[in-house]
């Protein structure tokens, strides 16, 4: 499969104490993908990387626009950035989402009526 083909835009957070998904690996799987790619190395662990809202004083994170075939050269040019990665990530997304609209309150349409109230007689309590 070629990767390249996938053209939508990606944004990809790896961590750099990340013991599970080494970040240079993430970082390497984001070269793979075609269409704009964006790739944000955050301070932190595993989980924490990614649970590292705004206002968190140890959020920092690495960016670097030119996106090399050498992860340790990516990150040798890379800005120190503090503060949490999310708002860039919210302004990314943001831009590819369209208008905003109103939040339908009831479930369903004419086409696709619900079937009953949540949580379904699908769902049994022991």
């Amino acid at each position: 499969m070629d990767l390249a083909k996938v053209t939508v835009d990606s944004f990809s957070v790896a961590g750099i104490n990340d013991h599970i998904t080494p970040w240079d690996a993430v970082y390497r799987s984001a070269l793979l993908l075609g269409g704009n790619r964006r790739f944000i190395l955050s301070n932190s662990g595993h989980i924490q990387s990614i649970l590292n809202p705004p206002g968190n004083p140890k959020a920092n994170y690495y960016e670097n626009g030119k996106l090399t075939s050498d992860p340790r050269a990516w990150y040798h040019d890379a800005r120190h950035v503090q503060g949490s990665w999310w708002p860039q990530w919210l302004e990314w997304i943001q831009a590819r989402s369209g208008e905003q609209r109103e939040t339908l309150l009831a479930l369903g349409d004419q086409k696709h009526p619900p079937m009953e109230a949540a949580p379904g007689t699908y769902v049994h309590i022991r």
